[in-house]
């Protein structure tokens, strides 16, 4: 077998497990939502919303309709506009918005993310007990990255100052939106109505801007992890040592901010590996090396900054954990916290070994329990995937849900009224669920033209974030990531259904022509052969 042909079966093989990954997803949205309970009393549990699967589809036409309305606007109007310029007004209205809603919506830091904050202050005066003892940081080594961001911004903007992070955040919406429409642009040779859907859908996404207040890793890693897809795609197209360094440092800084990017890093060292496999290029090789260089990198210059003053024998959370707590069912909501992890960790004296044994004794049993009853097990597995993958808001709104200062009307609007939570929901719904519809429609009708790695880039990452999911502890809020990086994808398959649709249109009328000049001819041939009989 021929290292080429090694490559397209391993592409043919993801391109019927991403098939398979949307037709799922897209088929439980038709016939369910997941809601987010904001109005009335406030919960971070998903509500669980049976739909009509004939409504869905009306609205899908619907959307079809505006798709369409929105592409003869851009041939007749907008195409005259450079693509620069429209990626240019994109970029300044994102960012200035962004700034404007961290002013709008004035969130404040709560659980995790203050106590994040509380450690930085610490350390900046020289109070390392948080890494000394057993405390939140030793139990969850993973947020020593983002602790030591929040710590240059407090040495830069005052102690607690968590507006810092906030303008962060917002500054790097930009970035994201950037980074998107050149992953686009590679994806499609430059196909500029494409970058035009991609630029309409990224303005659109009420979680992204949502998500900015938020004092965690959550939107700045997803930009940066956009960013890193953006440089590698470059690379494999052009080497240069200025955008592997680029990549490198990018994907370092991501993996501090959010341990979870690991996902995004494994399918971007995937896409490099399987083009050595076509043909090896030693710059394919040294760009999938940048990768995990900077992963290394970045992680040996945090240990080495708290070298003096960490006690290194204290020992995280163990992974079994999580993942025996991924399979409680507590009052119904499927793998959510349940604080297993945590207590079972601090019960065995947080000692990761014997935590360890005891974990898998209860993952086997659990398991057994699913063997026993397959049914149930479907039906888990079904509601859990649902909750986190069909759920559109993402959680956005309810984990902003406390605030310092006066809140503009916009965010009044957004956060408490009812008609705005109908709008909001619905809108979202029908966003999510065109695009699973679309990319399934990509991925079905052009399997020709997803014959190359770097095409899948992101729908490996995301494949991973679902399997990722559906085995660790379950929370929409963890699936917004993998959903903000369906949104280049989704342009993509938008402009394809389009351009598929028109065509389809455009064949009626001669389809139509054709059955009645054969209808015509066959009758003639009839009245001859009567004559003749005659």
């Amino acid at each position: 077998m021929e290292k080429r042909t090694v490559e397209n079966v391993l592409t043919k093989i993801f391109h019927y497990i991403a098939l398979v990954l949307f037709f799922t997803l897209f088929i439980n949205g038709m016939f369910g939502t997941g809601k987010e309970q904001i109005i009335g009393t406030p919960s971070e549990f998903v509500l669980w919303q049976q739909d009509s699967f004939w409504w869905n589809a009306v609205k899908l036409l619907a959307a079809t309709g505006v798709l369409f309305l929105a592409g003869k606007i851009y041939d007749r109007i907008i195409y005259k506009i450079h693509p620069n310029i429209l990626l240019a007004a994109a970029c300044v209205f994102v960012g200035i918005f962004s700034i404007w809603w961290v002013t709008a919506a004035p969130n404040y830091p709560v659980a995790d993310q203050f106590t994040i904050c509380d450690y930085a202050m610490a350390f900046n005066h020289d109070n390392y007990e948080g890494i000394q003892e057993i405390s939140y940081l030793t139990v969850y080594p993973q947020q020593l990255g983002i602790v030591t961001l929040l710590r240059i911004l407090f040495s830069w903007f005052g102690d607690m100052n968590y507006r810092a992070f906030q303008y962060f955040s917002a500054l790097l919406v930009p970035v994201l939106v950037l980074s998107g429409c050149m992953i686009v642009r590679h994806l499609t040779n430059k196909n500029r109505k494409a970058e035009f859907f991609y630029l309409l859908f990224a303005l659109c996404c009420a979680p992204m801007y949502l998500y900015i207040p938020y004092v965690y890793g959550d939107l700045p890693s997803t930009a940066l992890g956009l960013l890193a897809t953006w440089l590698l795609l470059s690379c494999l197209e052009k080497f240069s040592v200025p955008k592997v360094v680029g990549l490198a440092l990018t994907v370092g800084l991501m993996v501090q901010l959010r341990k979870n990017t690991l996902i995004l890093v494994i399918a971007l060292v995937i896409v490099a590996f399987v083009r050595l496999l076509g043909k090896f290029k030693w710059q394919v090789l040294v760009t999938g090396c940048s990768v995990i260089a900077g992963v290394l990198l970045l992680q040996g210059a945090l240990n080495l900054t708290y070298a003096g003053v960490r006690d290194t024998s204290l020992k995280g959370i163990p992974a079994s954990l999580y993942l025996v707590m991924g399979t409680n069912d507590k009052d119904g909501n499927p793998g959510w916290y349940n604080a297993y992890a945590l207590d079972s960790f601090t019960q065995n004296g947080c000692n990761p070994k014997i935590a360890t044994e005891k974990a898998m004794v209860d993952y086997r049993a659990r398991l057994r329990e699913f063997a026993e009853n397959p049914g149930y097990a479907l039906d888990f597995y079904q509601r859990k995937m649902n909750y986190q993958w069909n759920s559109p808001m993402y959680q956005s709104r309810i984990m902003n849900f406390r605030f310092n200062g006066e809140l503009k009307p916009l965010a009044v609007s957004i956060y408490g009224g009812p008609k705005m939570d109908v709008l909001l929901q619905g809108f979202m719904k029908i966003y999510q669920l065109f695009m699973y519809g679309s990319i399934l429609f990509l991925l079905f009708a052009d399997r020709k033209g997803l014959k190359n790695v770097e095409k899948y880039v992101l729908l490996i990452a995301v494949f991973g974030g679902f399997v990722f999911s559906m085995l660790w502890e379950a929370k929409p809020r963890y699936v917004m990531p993998y959903f903000l990086m369906l949104v280049p994808m989704y342009a993509v398959a938008a402009e394809y259904l389009l351009e598929k649709t028109k065509s389809g249109a455009k064949a009626i009328p001669s389809l139509v022509k054709s059955v009645v000049s054969r209808d015509k001819r066959a009758d003639k041939k009839d009245t001859e052969k009567s004559v003749e009989n005659s």
